[in-house]
């Protein structure tokens, strides 16, 4: 008797073992390109959760500065607007680029409209703070801070939905959590807002404008003078006396050409001298000397240095100095 299946079985196990192997290649290709679809989706994820991250700095910077725009200056206000702008810059560039996975349009379609919220209401917002700091008198900016403000909370609204979307189920283990971002400064309604910030921009304790504000610092004379013990101011016997008058700008921008006066009373006929302060930098200072003036050994005086003012004026309480002497007799 002739048996021939061992035979057929090697032939069977020759074609069976190729099959398996391209099966095992197959799904090996298979696994390998779902596990670097999953690694791509996270990266990309992680990097929004980074912007996000920062977003979400800027938007509290924001809030506070807004609850100090009565007291913060044209300096710091635009060093905090200007960090959120440059944020929504790079998070406008990553919500440009292509998705690494179909699944993920949705939240970058999401990721984008609020930011271009956050951008028009956050351009919207800084033009009316410092055009109502600029313009005390217009009513301009109350309007486009309270469109602004819709804005803003535009970007806020859309964003909740993205960490919606981000809440389903196929969003892929071991993402960090994306932070909430709120850039809307505070609750309420938009025209009220609008016009607590805008009485807050033109509050004068703030330095928001753009305004000169060209002060008397300082009255000095030559010789110099002193303060007795009973307080009064006293000159070294002398004939005559030279005064210099320290002028600084305390304001934001540079100051116009203005008449400083100089004024001195006490003696037979009261002098009046106006010397012209050339436009000065701000916080840069200035001393003009005037030509001397005649005085009397034991003679009463009274000396003022008045600068002219502008109506522009950053703080019109520095514009004058008087100070009352005595001159020494030897």
């Amino acid at each position: 008797m002739i048996f021939d299946t061992p035979h057929r079985s090697r032939r069977f196990r020759r074609f069976l073992w190729p099959i398996l192997l391209i099966v095992a290649v197959t799904l090996g290709l298979v696994v390998s390109g779902a596990g670097t679809q999953t690694r791509n989706r996270i990266a990309y994820l992680s990097r929004v959760g980074d912007q996000t991250t920062e977003l979400a700095k800027g938007a509290e910077a924001l809030r506070q500065l807004t609850g100090e725009l009565h007291l913060i200056s044209r300096v710091d206000f635009e060093t905090v607007v200007g960090g959120v702008r440059e944020d929504l810059a790079v998070s406008a560039e990553l919500a440009a680029e292509d998705v690494p996975d179909p699944s993920l349009v949705p939240i970058r379609a999401l990721f984008r409209q609020s930011v271009s919220a956050w951008t028009r209401g956050l351009e919207g917002y800084a033009e009316s703070v410092l055009g109502a700091a600029d313009r005390p008198n217009d009513p301009t900016p109350i309007d486009q801070m309270a469109a602004s403000l819709a804005e803003l909370r535009a970007g806020d609204a859309i964003y909740a939905e993205l960490l919606v979307e981000m809440a389903r189920e196929d969003v892929p283990d071991g993402l960090a959590p994306f932070p909430e971002v709120v850039m809307t400064p505070e609750e309420g309604g938009l025209v009220g807002l609008a016009l607590d910030y805008m009485e807050a921009a033109r509050s004068e304790l703030n330095s928001l404008g753009l305004r000169p504000g060209l002060g008397v610092s300082q009255v000095v004379a030559d010789p110099e003078w002193q303060v007795d013990a009973a307080g009064q101011v006293v000159l070294s016997p002398t004939e005559s006396v030279v005064f210099s008058v320290v002028m600084t700008n305390t304001g934001n921008i540079a100051t116009m050409v203005q008449d400083l006066t100089l004024t001195m009373v006490g003696g037979p006929e009261s002098v009046e001298v106006v010397r012209e302060v050339a436009p000065l930098q701000p916080g840069r200072q200035v001393t003009i000397v005037f030509d001397a003036l005649v005085v009397e050994p034991g003679g009463i005086y009274q000396v003022a240095a008045e600068i002219e003012t502008v109506a522009e004026d950053a703080n019109i309480e520095d514009n004058q100095v008087t100070v009352q002497f005595v001159v020494g007799e030897g």
